[in-house]
């Protein structure tokens, strides 16, 4: 499957500094879609049911990003330019930071100035 794909590699990355890499892909009917496939996902090895949450599905859908099991990706009916592919990395770290914050006690994180305070009192 990989092979059908083309790598961008990009300067964007993921908040622990991994790389961030997205796929583009032609389809049969012409159209082009660029995908992280599933990289997100792997990165942050996470169980969030994101499909399952309206607003985050409202989030995808603001940002132009869709979600397909473990994939995220968007659809181009021409070649992504450079913007095209900026904005779809763009999309993914806000995409990261959510589920990076959401993942980081659920229950007791009450606002940024909680989790900021727990991570200054640790060191």
């Amino acid at each position: 499957m990989l092979d059908t794909f083309t790598k961008i590699e990009t300067n964007f990355i993921y908040p622990d500094g991994t790389v961030l890499d997205v796929f583009r892909k032609q389809t049969k009917e012409g159209n082009y879609v660029l995908t992280d496939l599933g990289a997100l996902f792997f990165w942050k090895n996470s169980a969030i049911p994101l499909s399952c949450n309206p607003l985050t599905q409202e989030f995808l859908s603001s940002l132009g990003i869709q979600l397909w099991g473990d994939l995220f990706f968007t659809k181009y009916q021409e070649n992504p330019t450079a913007e095209n592919i900026d904005a779809f990395c763009e999309g993914l770290i806000k995409i990261a930071n959510l589920m990076y914050v959401s993942s980081e006690d659920r229950q007791h994180l009450q606002n940024v100035t909680d989790y900021v305070y727990r991570e200054m009192s640790q060191q």
